[in-house]
């Protein structure tokens, strides 16, 4: 669970990573494999993309749930309350963190299962060698260009200028799109899968 929370910028929140079912999921075997998820998170509806490595762990959970239905979450389906659930894994990992003395940051704050999310963009802008798109990732993990450049780039100032924008009138009209739903439609989701995961 943790390794697919990485690989798939998913918030470890009741509508996310534990509301995602398997038939939420579908996989794409064009190169490179990936996951596209139908998700109803924080930010409302949207499709998001997976890097390859949260497809070994989808193949996993199916291969141990031959039984599981399309309904069934994928993700600790043993607890129909989605609190629970979450509320469980926070405590695990917590576990983990403290057996492992990594429950601190360098600055003294505390680390939760949100650190994933974290540390997985911050890592994607990194390992991109400035390849990928901010417009793109944002859109794809349900967040904004503005939090990322609050909460991951102002740590990666010596990337910052590798990073690629879109040309200023796809910037305009990405900004200016009313809806969620409309801005998917400006992103075509396989050539924004493709730009995110390429030379991960």
């Amino acid at each position: 669970m943790i390794v697919f929370a990485v690989h798939s910028f998913l918030r470890p929140t009741e509508t996310e990573l534990f509301g995602i079912r398997y038939c939420d999921i579908e996989l794409m075997n064009d190169a490179p494999r990936h996951l596209l998820m139908t998700l109803t998170g924080k930010t409302g509806y949207r499709k998001s993309a997976s890097l390859e490595a949260a497809v070994d762990i989808f193949e996993k959970q199916k291969a141990g749930r031959l039984d599981a239905k399309p309904t069934d979450y994928l993700f600790m389906p043993e607890y129909p309350n989605r609190s629970t659930a979450t509320n469980t894994y926070r405590r695990i990992f917590n576990y983990f963190l403290e057996k492992a003395e990594l429950k601190k940051y360098k600055d003294g704050n505390d680390r939760s299962p949100y650190s994933l999310r974290h540390y997985a963009l911050q890592t994607r802008l990194v390992k991109s060698d400035g390849k990928v798109n901010i417009y793109w990732l944002a859109e794809n993990a349900g967040t904004s260009v503005y939090q990322l450049e609050r909460f991951y780039l102002k740590n990666l100032a010596h990337k910052w200028s590798e990073i690629p924008r879109p040309p200023l009138t796809a910037a305009i009209r990405y900004r200016n799109t009313p809806s969620r739903l409309d801005r998917l439609r400006c992103c075509c989701v396989d050539q924004m899968a493709g730009h995110l995961m390429r030379r991960a």
